[in-house]
């Protein structure tokens, strides 16, 4: 489903936990790693919508988020152990949280379309 707001993201995450009747647990941590992304992705690149895919497969939550924009991988964060904590800017803490909870996070980039497509696994 094609989004164009934070409030959009968790009106459909809400949808999704209920259909699914998932744990608040389980829905917090959707919410707060689709935040982060979400976030990041308007304040960091050009894109002005993107596609939200959220399924289930046995106990294990997929969520998918693509949009148009220049390429940035957030499967590599700045590690906080390695770098000063007011050094962290863009890819900083909030990556860090997300590949945190995350069981797997797989990013690829079409140069062709310009099209990122983050793949999260819980």
């Amino acid at each position: 489903m094609k989004l164009h707001s934070l409030e959009e993201t968790f009106a459909a995450i809400g949808r999704f936990c209920s259909i699914q009747g998932l744990s608040d647990n389980s829905c917090f941590k959707v919410n707060l790693i689709c935040e982060e992304l979400v976030v990041n992705l308007f304040q960091y690149s050009r894109a002005t919508e993107f596609d939200l895919d959220l399924s289930r497969q046995g106990e294990k939550l997929m969520i998918k988020i693509s949009y148009q924009a220049e390429k940035f991988d957030p499967t590599r964060p700045t590690k906080p152990e390695t770098a000063p904590v007011e050094d962290l800017q863009y890819g900083g803490l909030g990556l860090v949280l997300v590949n945190t909870l995350a069981e797997s996070l797989d990013y690829s980039y079409d140069s062709k379309n310009a099209l990122n497509v983050l793949s999260i696994t819980l």
